[in-house]
């Protein structure tokens, strides 16, 4: 079971009510707990190539997430495009479950992407290639 103080921050955090925190699991308190570990890091999605991008994305521009997702706009040098966004949800998973394992986060094996415009040539408009990585304070 959880110490007050964590089960007061997941009460706050969540907004959960007395029934729905009595329901959580063992393995969701030691995820909770471990949410400290992902404080100071940002996965950082930043811009290698560039086709006929519509949001004008171009190289060396960055998207920035919280380590825990949540998009650091303030520190974005690209136009937030949700065809650029989605495809980095698994790259957050991924940094969450090594920086809560205790592992190093900083280079990732799987570390580039595109963006979900398929590109003119398969029907498509333009593409955009990411590099992504990990960054802590």
């Amino acid at each position: 079971m959880a110490d007050q103080e964590l089960r007061a921050r997941v009460k706050t955090i969540f907004g959960y009510s007395d029934d729905q925190m009595a329901a959580l699991r063992p393995r969701q308190w030691q995820s909770a707990a471990a949410f400290a570990k992902l404080s100071g890091w940002r996965l950082v999605a930043e811009v290698e190539e560039a086709h006929h991008c519509a949001a004008k994305l171009s190289p060396g521009q960055r998207l920035v997430l919280s380590a825990g997702g949540t998009v650091l706009a303030s520190q974005c040098t690209a136009k937030l495009c949700l065809w650029a966004l989605a495809p980095l949800v698994p790259f957050t998973f991924m940094l969450i479950d090594r920086l809560m394992a205790g592992q190093e986060p900083g280079e990732m094996w799987y570390d580039h992407f595109r963006c979900l415009d398929v590109g003119m040539e398969c029907g498509g408009f333009g593409t955009v290639l990411f590099r992504v990585k990990a960054e802590g304070d």
